[in-house]
C-alpha cells in the first residue's frame, strides 16, 4: 500500500513537470511567432506608408510644377502683346526724338534733279504747272526741306530701307527758288485732309498724297509695325515696285 502511494506521487510529479515544460514551450513558441508577426506586419505597414507618402509627394510635386508651368505660360502669353506694344512705342519715340533733336545740315544743290527746279525762273511762277511737271518726273515724288530733320529722316528711310523702282524724285523746297509758294500750293490744294498747317515732308505716289495727318501716323508707325510696305504697294499699282531691303521677294 505504501509502495503504491509512492508510485502515484512520482507519476503525478512527472505529469506536472511535463505539463510545465509543455506550457513553457508553448508560451515561448507563441511569443516568438507573435513578435515576428508583429514585426513583419509593422514593417509592411511602414513600407506601405512610405510608398504612399512618396506617391503623394511626387503627385503634389508634379501637380505643383504643372500649375506653375501653366501659370508661367499664361502670364507670358498675356504679357507678350503688351511687351511688343511697348517695344513699338519705344522705337517710334526714339525716331521722333531723333527727328526733333537733331540739327540738320544743308543738302547740296546737285541733290535736286534739274527737271524739278523752277521751270520759269525769270517769268511769273505758276505753282500748279510746276507741281504737275514735277509729278511727271516719277510716279513717286518726295517734297522735303533739308533744313528739317523730319525731311532728312524720311529721305534716309526710303533710300536705306526700301528698294524702289523706278527711282523716286526728291524736291528740296529749301533749294527751290519758289519753294514757299510751291509748299503753300501743296498744303492748300493737294493734301487730302485740307490741312493748311501740315508741314513737309510731302509724299505723292501716282499723284496721290500719302502723308495727310502727320509723319508719325502715316509713315513711322506703319514702318515700325511692318505695315508701310503694303500701303506703298497698294498705292503704287503696277507703276512702282517696292521691296524692303534684306527681305527676299515672294515673286
Amino acid at each position: 500500500m505504501m509502495m503504491m502511494k509512492k508510485q502515484d506521487r512520482k507519476l503525478n510529479r512527472s505529469y506536472t513537470l511535463t505539463l510545465m515544460i509543455v506550457s513553457i514551450l508553448s508560451f515561448l513558441y507563441l511569443s516568438y511567432n507573435y513578435d515576428d508577426f508583429f514585426y513583419l506586419n509593422n514593417n509592411s505597414n511602414n513600407k506601405s506608408t512610405t510608398i504612399n507618402d512618396d506617391i503623394k509627394l511626387n503627385h503634389d510635386r508634379i501637380h505643383s510644377e504643372l500649375n506653375l508651368l501653366t501659370e508661367d505660360n499664361f502670364v507670358h502669353t498675356q504679357e507678350e502683346p503688351v511687351l511688343n506694344s511697348i517695344k513699338v512705342e519705344e522705337q517710334i519715340s526714339t525716331i521722333l526724338n531723333d527727328i526733333t533733336n537733331h540739327h540738320p545740315t544743308k543738302l547740296p544743290v546737285d541733290d535736286i534733279p534739274s527737271s524739278t527746279r523752277d521751270p520759269n525762273p525769270t517769268g511769273s511762277y505758276n505753282p500748279e504747272l510746276n507741281f504737275k511737271q514735277i509729278l511727271n518726273t516719277s510716279p513717286m515724288v518726295l517734297f522735303i526741306r533739308s533744313s528739317q530733320k523730319s525731311s532728312k529722316f524720311i529721305k534716309k528711310l526710303f533710300l536705306n530701307e526700301y528698294e524702289i523702282s523706278p527711282e523716286f524724285a526728291i524736291v528740296d523746297l529749301d533749294l527751290h527758288k519758289n519753294g514757299n509758294i510751291l509748299q503753300n500750293y501743296i498744303q492748300t490744294k493737294k493734301i487730302i485732309n485740307k490741312d493748311d498747317t501740315l508741314d513737309v515732308p510731302y509724299l505723292f505716289i501716282n499723284g496721290v498724297s500719302v502723308i495727310n495727318s502727320n509723319l508719325n501716323k502715316d509713315i513711322i508707325s506703319l514702318h515700325v509695325n511692318d505695315l508701310l510696305l503694303d500701303k506703298l504697294k497698294s498705292l503704287a499699282g503696277d507703276n512702282v515696285m517696292f521691296q524692303k531691303k534684306g527681305v527676299p521677294s515672294n515673286n
